[in-house]
């Protein structure tokens, strides 16, 4: 069998460039397949450098099995890549196809002297010359092929002009597989729902996320308010029947420890679908986009009330009937942080004045601005409840809060 008529690029004979070629082919081809059936899959399956996510914002992304990271996605894509070599192999002809040179020699053409590749014509002997020699009446004694091509110009166009769309066809299905155009990648000021990737938790309700255009945001997902995650922040009161004691506010500490490590497993690295509310502000006071969060399709919102890890905020959206109803069925079962059953003792007392009716509703994200109070003792009261300032309420560190209100 003769080899150089399988490896592109390859002629007849022992030569230097067959040689040269075949040690490329030994070098470049385990590589190749090391490329597209390994790494490329591990890739997309651990999501490395956002490849996943890239793939996934282009029409190849509706591939079936090519919709979210994982390896799923990785075992599609090789099966895809093994698929995609073994047909480029397979369109990929030799330069001598045996097609082309079989009918030559059975049929007895004076012809055959002319390489039916189109390729141009050397001087070094090779088998093809060789056994075709004895059909051509004008060869030469010493077999020397380099006047056999010059000899007969009129018989040899039909072979010369055969080959010609071989040379174009490896080309020309290579292109087709290269992806159209993309669609515009939008980001956190462009229309009202994303795919997005969660990069980063910071606690149970507030988490960042990379956008299709690569820009990253903070997201606070709207009508829920899980435990702070610092002991001094911590606040029984937003949570009813949380006693306002030494172990109240523990439990309320490790239910926000709770709520922030479910959120990680859950969501961190993940692919997930986000939306604002029509109906609230599309921003809170911190410029963090207040957003509900879609897990396969679920709420995450609603997960974190059904499962005791938060409570519903007081603010208006549009889903706040549905809520409170997830809500009082997790409190009714006593179900994660309304499960508190600690020793029974005397609440300490607080600062909080018994007036405190008349306060501003909080607004949708939580963060009072002094433009939501009426007077200046109103903001104080804030201020004193909690001095670390978390509203930025007192803006020169006096003490006073708001001191441009009556």
């Amino acid at each position: 069998m003769e080899i150089a008529r399988h490896v592109p690029g390859m002629k007849p004979g022992a030569t230097k460039r067959n040689v040269a070629l075949a040690v490329v082919a030994v070098v470049l081809f385990p590589f190749t397949l090391l490329i597209a059936l390994v790494y490329v899959p591990v890739a997309l399956a651990t999501n490395r450098r956002g490849l996943a996510d890239v793939v996934g914002d282009t029409p190849l992304g509706r591939l079936p099995g090519l919709s979210e990271p994982g390896w799923k996605t990785g075992a599609a894509s090789f099966v895809y890549l093994f698929v995609l070599v073994g047909v480029v192999f397979a369109v990929v002809p030799g330069d001598s196809p045996p097609s082309a040179a079989g009918p030559s020699a059975s049929q007895g053409s004076n012809a055959s002297d002319a390489d039916p590749t189109g390729a141009v014509p050397t001087t070094e002997p090779s088998e093809t010359t060789e056994a075709r020699s004895t059909a051509a009446p004008d060869s030469a004694a010493g077999g020397a092929p380099t006047e056999t091509p010059t000899s007969a110009p009129a018989s040899d166009s039909t072979p010369d002009a055969t080959p010609t769309p071989r040379s174009t066809a490896t080309p020309s299905r290579q292109t087709t597989s290269t992806p159209g155009d993309t669609p515009a990648a939008r980001g956190p000021g462009d229309g009202s729902e994303w795919t997005v990737t969660v990069t980063r938790v910071v606690d149970g309700d507030t988490m960042e996320v990379r956008f299709p255009n690569g820009e990253v945001d903070t997201i606070r997902l709207i009508g829920v308010d899980t435990p702070e995650t610092t002991l001094s922040r911590v606040d029984p009161d937003e949570f009813e029947g949380i006693p306002n004691t030494t172990a109240g506010r523990d439990w309320l500490y490790d239910w926000g420890q709770r709520a922030s490590r479910f959120a990680a497993d859950e969501l961190e690295g993940e692919r997930v679908r986000i939306a604002v509310d029509p109906q609230a502000d599309r921003r809170g006071y911190y410029n963090r986009l207040l957003v509900y969060v879609s897990l396969d399709g679920a709420n995450f919102n609603a997960q974190l009330l059904r499962r005791g890890y938060a409570r519903l905020y007081d603010s208006s959206f549009s889903e706040r009937d549905r809520f409170a109803d997830i809500e009082a069925t997790a409190q009714r079962n006593d179900v994660g942080v309304w499960g508190f059953d600690g020793p029974p003792s005397t609440p300490e007392p607080t600062p909080e004045p018994s007036d405190d009716a008349d306060l501003p509703p909080k607004p949708s994200d939580g963060d009072y601005d002094c433009d939501h109070f009426d007077t200046q003792d109103q903001a104080q009261r804030v201020l004193d409840r909690d001095p670390s300032d978390p509203h930025r309420l007192d803006g020169d560190d006096d003490g006073v809060a708001c001191e441009s209100l009556p």
